[in-house]
């Protein structure tokens, strides 16, 4: 569980104030630093607050933070897996998030080279689940390597994963950018198909010859 952000900001800051991280008293979310410290508790259950915009600069006690290039919540790596196939505890997104219809704007992703999925969330597994929200003005960028991308979810990888109502669109931008070689989707790149999702004013790019997702 998560008490301070002194290992994500250096502050003495409590996180998430409100909430315990519980189905019934999820962690309140409402800024981009709660937001980003969601990986630090991956099987916690959060729920935004307010919209919040990625983009945003926070004066810290540390200085400036910011968050221009997300590091997906789930970050998983082919070192991630044991030797029989299998990732390793603790690694992929498997709690839940409700957006109760707020947005998270302005978020650019690009991978670095070692991510098997790419999106604000990169991996999810078991009964993770993200629903009730609008992601607005997404960029997100795959390398060669990179398995799957989308802009909410780079890949779902149990069937028990919900994603449901959730709107990808735009504000600011001409178009969200969705970029990629394998699998690659507006809202999940690959693995279970969203529920009841739109996907709005997005171009998704694919320089291999696999697959494109219509979510």
């Amino acid at each position: 569980s998560l008490d301070t952000v002194n290992s994500v900001t250096g502050t003495d800051e409590v996180v998430f104030p409100n909430g315990n991280g519980t189905e019934g008293s999820p962690y309140e979310v409402s800024s981009a630093v709660q937001l980003y410290a969601m990986r630090y508790d991956l099987d916690a259950h959060y729920k935004l607050t307010a919209d919040i915009d990625v983009g945003e600069t926070f004066d810290m006690d540390m200085g400036e933070v910011h968050y221009n290039l997300w590091r997906p919540i789930g970050a998983v790596t082919p070192s991630d897996f044991n030797q029989e196939g299998s990732l390793k505890d603790g690694k992929a997104f498997t709690g839940s998030l409700d957006g109760d219809s707020k947005s998270i704007s302005n978020v650019t992703v690009l991978d670095d080279g070692t991510l098997i999925g790419v999106g604000l969330f990169g991996v999810t597994a078991g009964t993770g689940t993200i629903k009730n929200l609008t992601l607005k003005d997404v960029t997100v960028t795959g390398t060669e390597s990179a398995m799957t991308v989308g802009g909410l979810v780079g890949y779902t990888m149990s069937p028990n994963t919900v994603i449901e109502n959730v709107t990808l669109t735009t504000d600011k931008l001409p178009q969200n950018v969705i970029t990629g070689k394998v699998c690659v989707g507006g809202l999940v790149g690959g693995g279970t198909s969203p529920n009841n999702c739109t996907v709005e004013s997005t171009t998704v790019n694919l320089f291999g010859d696999n697959t494109v997702g219509d979510d």
